[in-house]
């Protein structure tokens, strides 16, 4: 189920990258005529935080994310399995959690003092604020089942008996 919400919210990044770039399109045309929007500018920014909230857990679910493993590829295949789960993969949760706390902190923030943007459109910033909310909220539930499947393949690997030759 999971990945189903990593592919739905990624599928929604790509069609707000679509509404931006006509968005964007739209303001360079009308520009122009001398006619500005100031559209892309409004609504610009909400889009891109849009778009890489959402899209962060399907790229941390295929492990496309930018990750340090210039230092794991000194120690043998066994101190990486030990590293990776007792290190990287409970620093990745924990960051993950901490960036939702966060959100949700300055969301609810915004929220509570009716903060809005200095645009045109006087936006409530909490409305934007979401996309960071269920973007963080699915991050932080892919890094947890990251961090459980990799303690199920430790756990198998480490259980499985040893051959000698």
């Amino acid at each position: 189920m999971l990945v189903k919400l990593d592919r739905a919210l990624y599928w929604v990044s790509a069609l707000v990258v679509l509404v931006l770039t006509g968005v964007v399109v739209l303001d360079v045309i009308l520009a122009q005529f001398r006619l500005p929007t100031y559209l892309s500018s409004e609504i610009g920014p909400f889009l891109m935080a849009t778009i890489v909230f959402f899209a962060v857990p399907i790229v941390t679910h295929d492990e496309s994310h930018i990750r340090a493993d210039f230092f794991d590829a000194f120690f043998p295949a066994k101190m990486r399995a030990i590293i990776r789960l007792f290190f990287s993969d409970p620093l990745f949760v924990l960051y993950a959690a901490v960036l939702l706390a966060i959100a949700c902190q300055t969301t609810w923030n915004g929220y509570v003092s009716g903060e809005r943007t200095q645009n045109l459109l006087r936006t409530p910033l909490w409305i934007p604020q979401l996309a960071m909310i269920v973007g963080l909220l699915a991050l932080l539930l892919r890094t947890m089942v990251i961090l459980i499947a990799d303690a199920r393949k430790f756990r198998a690997n480490w259980s499985a008996p040893q051959t000698r030759q």
